[in-house]
């Protein structure tokens, strides 16, 4: 139900979720029904065929937001069981000439190692 509490935010609309979700409108509103009884608060405002999130439903939708990621890492990392030669490499490093070496290794080892994603952040030091 969060994926289409999410799905409906970003297409403004229940028929515009509805292609998405490859399913019908009367099906998106009644798990949006479903999950404003659950969660005991409306979650969006009703303008016509637009739907603005309520208070309750910014923050539902922020979390909704954080599940949709973390179920990102998990499949992540359940890959990396199926298959040990999956997963992602982190490679971390301050901000020195060697950013631009872990970005050409990278960059050239990517596609020698299959399956294998490469993710180069840089943070500051507080």
């Amino acid at each position: 139900m969060y994926r289409t509490l999410l799905a409906v935010v970003e297409h403004q609309t229940l028929s515009a979720a509805a292609r998405v979700l490859h399913t019908t409108q009367p099906t998106v509103t009644r798990q949006l029904q479903q999950l404003e009884r659950q969660l005991g608060a409306p979650l969006f405002d009703r303008a016509g065929k637009r739907m603005t999130l309520t208070g309750a439903g910014e923050r539902v939708y922020a979390f909704a937001c954080e599940l949709q990621a973390l179920e990102v890492r998990l499949r992540e990392e359940l890959r990396e069981f199926a298959d040990p030669s999956a997963g992602l490499i982190r490679i971390g490093a301050g901000l020195s000439p060697h950013c631009i070496d872990c970005h050409r290794f990278s960059r050239n080892t990517q596609g020698n190692i299959r399956a294998c994603a490469f993710r180069l952040s840089l943070d500051r030091p507080n």
